[in-house]
Formats: structure tokens, C-alpha cells, sequence
């Protein structure tokens, strides 16, 4: 969209040039007029000795004309409306003749000034005296210095607050004959000239303005004085309306650049804060149901069902990384959680054993089958028996999280089946708790810094004592069904506008 925001300034500026941004008003008269004023005044300046009489400039032929423009418009050469300087040979001014700045010392306008619209900046000053010598040079508050060379047509309005100067070798000084037309002049210098310029400098590496008969024989669509102030104005409210469509657009691709990270980060962080929804009095405590985790952990125990592990060290406060809400409650995963690994199956023995072309058991989930996109393949043609018992599997609604290998830590997997599944892949199933919240809680920020702090050895894992001490808050579970119904919602659409913006 940058480049279309250009594309809308040259826009913006050629209809403002051929007077299609503006109402022409009888009131506001002819230019015919407004230019036998600008004539005058230029008489008066060669009366004064201020300026020196040139050769009139030829007659504008009609196959010059690059447009049409208004009927009460008139094209007229640049060279009509003021007079330019360019600064002196190179060894008419050269650092040796610098001189520290001082209360009678004269700065020396560069490049830059033009370059950065800024007339403090710069550190080269001469002498007085020298000054009296360069006097054609001289600059003052209300001249135009425009940069001619490399960066070219760069023209910045020197200010009432600028000292006087005079211009070096790179810059060219613009004084116009009228002072009421500068805005207007500008527009069309900062389209119409600088583009000229460029074709008709020489072709070196480095651009230079180009000759003056050139230059003061370019042609310029002059309109009535009040007309310049309202196409001035226009310009202004256009210009500023497309920096802001600029701005919002480089905010926007700061934001789609991160997609699905930064935004399905913030979305899942602000989940697990809280700050995904409300709180509700019907809830209950989060306290209650880890009563109920426990009691039910105590029930599959006695039952033989899970087996009954060494108590986990309480939770210390310094290990909380945020606030969560009252009625919520900081656990550690092993004990709302089961989790394990899975089971590894050599390469030749899953060919000869476990590779079929129809499924006939449970399909085998190895880290390969888990896309970076968190999809699952279950159609990879590896499926275990479902009468062989060694194998662990993974109900439908548990998580599978890669532990080991390049991978660990970002190949993810909610399950829609019960799987059996590598032993590289740890699984998650909560205990009387949303499944699935527990899959979105492995995805975020949070979480994965926590697992990369535990990360280590050659090839770069977790053990499953690390895991089993994560901590993570539990909400109730009716909120617990409102934050993923909302992840539910929200995720997709980041995706969806993803797709959307890659596609434009």
C-alpha cells in the first residue's frame, strides 16, 4: 500500500496542477492579470538594480503544452516568475575558507538543508569579508534553496527565523518575483520539475538540475491567485489524509507481519490472563474444582487406572509470572493433567508390521504427521493394532506437544481420535477440565518461554519432571468453556485475514 500512497500523491498533485482539485470561480478573475502583476514587479527589481534584464524567454508554443487547463488559467515559463542562482564553482568556495562560527561570521547553506527542510543544521561559516565577495550567493528568510545534485529538486522555503547565508555548490536559490504564488509554485516544483529534471539531467550516476535556459524554459500552469490558495489548501487536507492512511497502513503490515504469531500470541496470552472474558459470581471458585481434580486423581488411583506419583513441591510465589483473576487458582500442570510420551517404533519394524494400506487399529501419530500449522495427518498409513497393549495411546481432546528435536515446543496437535503416538510427543488430558484449553495454553507466550527455559542437551528437549512443574492458572470451568468458545471464534479470523492480506 506504500507504493500506492506514492502513487496517490502524484495523483494528488498532477489534478491539482491541471485544476481538476478545484471550483473555478469568476470572482477570483484572470491569470492574465495576476502575471502583468508578476511582470511588474519584476521591472521594478531591474529598475532597482536588483536584478540584471535578460533576454525575454520565447513565446509558449502550443505543442509544448502538456494539458489542458482552466480558461481563466495561462501557462507561462518558469522563468517569468523569479529568479535562480545556482551556487559557485567548487574553487570559488572550499573548506579552507571555512572559519569558526561567531557573532560576525556567515553561514554557509548546504544540501542538507534543502535535503532535511532545516535550516539549523550545518557547521561551515565564512568570514565577513568574504561574504562581501560571494554577496551574489547571499540567501535571506524567504528564498528557496533547492538541491542539485544526487538527491535533486529537494526545495525547502527558508523561514522567517533563518539567518542569512549564502548557498554552496550544491544548491540553487529561488527568489520569485511574487511572494503570494510560493505555495502554489512549490506544488508544482515538487511534481512537475523535479520529474523534468530527472529526464533532462545528464545520464551519470549522479543527477544534476539542468542547464538554466532548461530550467526558466519549463512551462507552468498558472491560475488566479485565490484559486492557488484553495488548490494549496486542498493539497494540504489531501496530503494529510494519505500520511495517515500511510501511518495506518505501516501500523497494519507491523501487525499482519506478525500473523499468526504476534496477534494469536496476544489473543492467547489475554486468554489465560483473564482478559479474554468476564468474570461471573455463577461461576464458582477455581479452588472447588481443584478439590474435585483431586478427589477424581484419588478415585483413578484406587482404581488402577493412573498410578500415584511423588507430590509435586508447592508452588512458590516468586514463580508466578502474572495476576489472574480471584477465582482463579495457580497449579502445576501434572496434577489437573495426565501426561506422558508415547512409544518409538523402529523404521524396518513399522514397514513389516504397522505400515497398511486400510486402517485396522489405531493410527500412529509420529512428530512428522504434526504440521507447523498444528494440523494432524492421520491418513499416514501406520495404525497399531487395537489388541496390542504395549503401545500408549491418546484419547480424543488430548494434546500433543513435540518435547524433543528441532521441533520441540512448536509442533502442537489437538486430537479428534484416540491415537497412539511416538515417544518424542507428550501427551496432555486434564482432568475434569476443558481439553482444549490446554491445547491453547501450549501455545502461548507464556508457556513456550517456560518450556525453552527447561530445554537442554545435545539435541534439545524437555524431560518429563521438567513439564510436570510448569505452572498454569485454572479458572473455573464454566469460564474455562467461555475462553475457548472465544479462542474458538477470534483464531480463525487471524487466519482469514492472513490469507486475505497475502493474497492482495
Amino acid at each position: 500500500m506504500i507504493g500506492i500512497c506514492d502513487d496517490l500523491r502524484k495523483a494528488v498533485l498532477q489534478a491539482a496542477i491541471q485544476g481538476k482539485l478545484t471550483e473555478q470561480l469568476a470572482s477570483d478573475g484572470d491569470a492574465e492579470t495576476l502575471y502583468a502583476e508578476i511582470q511588474q514587479e519584476k521591472q521594478k527589481l531591474i529598475a532597482k538594480k536588483k536584478i540584471k534584464k535578460e533576454k525575454p524567454l520565447e513565446p509558449i508554443d502550443f505543442d509544448e503544452v502538456p494539458f489542458d487547463i482552466p480558461k481563466n488559467w495561462k501557462w507561462v515559463r518558469l522563468g517569468d516568475l523569479g529568479e535562480y542562482r545556482k551556487g559557485p564553482f567548487g574553487s570559488s568556495l572550499t573548506k579552507s575558507m571555512f572559519v569558526p562560527k561567531s557573532a560576525d561570521s556567515i553561514k554557509v547553506y548546504e544540501q542538507k538543508n534543502a535535503i532535511k527542510k532545516d535550516y539549523s543544521i550545518g557547521d561551515y561559516f565564512i568570514s565577513f569579508c568574504k561574504f562581501k565577495e560571494m554577496k551574489s550567493f547571499e540567501v535571506l528568510p524567504g528564498d528557496i534553496i533547492v538541491s542539485c545534485a544526487g538527491t535533486i529538486g529537494e526545495a525547502y522555503l527558508l523561514p522567517k527565523e533563518a539567518p542569512k547565508g549564502i548557498i554552496n555548490q550544491a544548491l540553487m536559490r529561488v527568489r520569485l518575483f511574487n511572494k503570494h504564488i510560493m505555495d502554489f509554485w512549490l506544488i508544482y516544483f515538487d511534481y512537475i520539475l523535479k520529474k523534468q529534471a530527472k529526464l533532462n539531467s545528464s545520464g551519470t550516476a549522479i543527477k544534476n538540475i539542468p542547464p538554466f535556459d532548461v530550467l526558466k524554459s519549463f512551462c507552468l500552469p498558472l491560475p488566479p491567485l485565490a484559486e492557488q490558495h484553495r488548490i494549496v489548501a486542498k493539497v494540504d487536507e489531501l496530503m494529510a489524509k494519505i500520511d495517515e492512511l500511510e501511518n495506518t497502513e505501516k501500523s497494519l503490515t507491523n501487525l499482519y507481519n506478525s500473523f499468526p504469531g504476534d496477534m494469536k500470541s496476544s489473543l492467547l496470552q489475554a486468554a489465560i490472563q483473564g482478559k479474554l472474558t468476564e468474570q461471573l459470581a455463577s461461576d464458582g471458585d477455581a479452588e472447588t474444582l481443584y478439590a474435585e481434580i483431586l478427589a477424581e486423581k484419588k478415585r483413578l488411583i484406587k482404581e488402577g487406572k493412573i498410578k500415584n506419583e511423588k507430590a509435586l513441591e508447592p508452588i512458590d510465589p516468586d514463580e508466578v509470572p502474572f495476576d489472574i483473576p480471584d477465582n482463579w487458582k495457580w497449579v502445576k500442570i501434572a496434577i489437573i493433567c495426565n501426561l506422558y510420551t508415547g512409544n518409538s517404533i523402529p523404521e524396518a519394524v513399522k514397514r513389516e508390521k504397522y505400515l497398511k494400506q486400510n486402517k485396522d487399529g489405531y493410527c500412529y501419530i509420529g512428530t512428522k504427521d504434526i504440521s507447523n500449522s498444528h494440523e494432524i495427518e492421520y491418513s499416514n498409513g501406520v495404525y497399531i493394532p487395537y489388541n496390542e497393549k504395549k503401545f500408549k495411546k491418546a484419547p480424543a481432546g488430548a494434546s500433543l506437544l513435540c518435547i524433543e528435536g528441532g521441533s520441540a515446543g512448536k509442533k502442537i496437535g489437538f486430537l479428534s481420535e484416540t491415537v497412539c503416538f511416538g515417544n518424542k510427543l507428550c501427551m496432555f488430558y486434564p482432568y475434569l477440565s476443558e481439553p482444549k484449553l490446554i491445547y491453547y495454553w501450549l501455545q502461548t507466550p507464556c508457556f513456550i518461554e517456560s518450556f525453552k527455559a527447561q530445554m537442554n542437551g545435545i539435541i534439545g528437549g524437555v524431560k518429563i519432571n521438567s513439564l510436570s512443574n510448569l505452572i498454569l492458572p485454572l479458572p473455573p470451568l464454566s469460564e474455562q468453556k467461555r475462553i475457548v468458545e472465544k479462542l474458538d471464534q477470534l483464531l480463525p479470523l487471524c487466519d482469514s485475514m492472513k490469507e486475505a492480506i497475502d493474497a492482495s
